[in-house]
């Protein structure tokens, strides 16, 4: 879904993405603290804010990878729980 039918500006898709950076870096925290189920839980909020960024930027290449990591840190939370 276009952020434009999101009714986002560009400013605020890019804000939502300087957020999720932030996010990145506080589940890399987590990470290196072996709390890996909060970390996926952040990615997958960290990279749910950059789709609309790429949504109005048009990289649709970008969406499919923020999509891929979305699928991979489920999979990380469903192993890592079970």
């Amino acid at each position: 879904m276009p952020a434009r039918k999101l009714g986002l500006t560009r400013s605020q898709a890019n804000r939502l993405r300087q957020v999720s950076v932030v996010l990145n870096l506080l589940g890399f925290y987590f990470f290196i603290t072996d709390q890996i189920v909060i970390c996926a839980a952040l990615k997958i909020v960290a990279e749910s804010l950059r789709i609309p960024f790429f949504e109005h930027t048009q990289a649709r290449d970008m969406t499919g990878l923020c999509l891929f990591f979305i699928a991979g840190s489920v999979v990380a939370i469903y192993v890592r729980v079970s």
